[in-house]
């Protein structure tokens, strides 16, 4: 603990006590940020208040304190007593926002106690929602070409069902006549006699039509 002392015109000071290393907060713009300011013991009753910039006798700039609204709307304070903290809270964060604090304990006959906040801010979040809006932004298209590519997968694959059905009984019917024509072919190189064929060729040499014997069944046709 340090004390700031300001002497003032009529020869008496004032001090102000300074508890602790000063303390930085980091809040992002848009959000809400929450500022807890602990006390000691024997303060639980005492008024608390919120700094901004100088806060010193004569140039306190209190944005915010206990038992009564900011003027603020965004800016709100409460006290735990029970844990000897009260917090600040401050929503929808802008630029202008960042910059020295001071949690502030209110005193009677003595200077007040006050604690040191920096407050910065970053814009990290814009760039994240950013990136995040392009990745879905991808799975969106993946998955559409995915169901276009399954789509066009099933179209194709019903048109060869279509075409197998259509083919097969046409290709089982071009089989079967390929089959029985090569069937009769056989049967008739089977069914020939070389025996036969030589006595035909035979009478066929010596063939006279005017011979010929009308009663003979058997009818030889001239072979050449």
């Amino acid at each position: 603990m340090f004390s700031v002392c300001v002497v003032l015109l009529v020869f008496s000071s004032i001090c102000t006590v300074v508890v602790g290393a000063p303390e930085t907060v980091t809040g992002h713009r848009g959000e809400r940020l929450d500022i807890r300011c602990s006390y000691e013991s024997g303060y639980e009753s005492n008024s608390k208040y919120f700094c901004k910039g100088e806060c010193i006798f004569g140039l306190r700039n209190i944005i915010v304190k206990s038992g009564s609204p900011a003027e603020d709307e965004r800016l709100s304070l409460t006290d735990d007593t029970t844990a000897r903290v009260f917090t600040v809270s401050i929503t929808d964060l802008r630029s202008t926002d960042q910059g020295l604090y001071w949690c502030a304990v209110k005193r009677t006959l003595t200077t007040d106690v006050y604690s040191e906040i920096l407050l910065l801010l970053k814009l990290e979040l814009n760039l994240q929602s950013s990136s995040i809006t392009v990745t879905e932004r991808k799975e969106t298209i993946t998955d559409q070409h995915s169901s276009s590519t399954g789509s066009f997968v099933i179209i194709v694959t019903a048109e060869v069902l279509v075409l197998l059905l259509i083919g097969l009984p046409l290709i089982i019917v071009a089989l079967w006549k390929k089959k029985k024509n090569k069937g009769l072919l056989s049967s008739s190189i089977e069914e020939f006699n070389p025996v036969i064929y030589e006595q035909m060729k035979d009478a066929g040499r010596h063939c006279n039509p005017e011979d010929r014997d009308t009663e003979t069944s058997v009818v030889y046709s001239c072979v050449s």
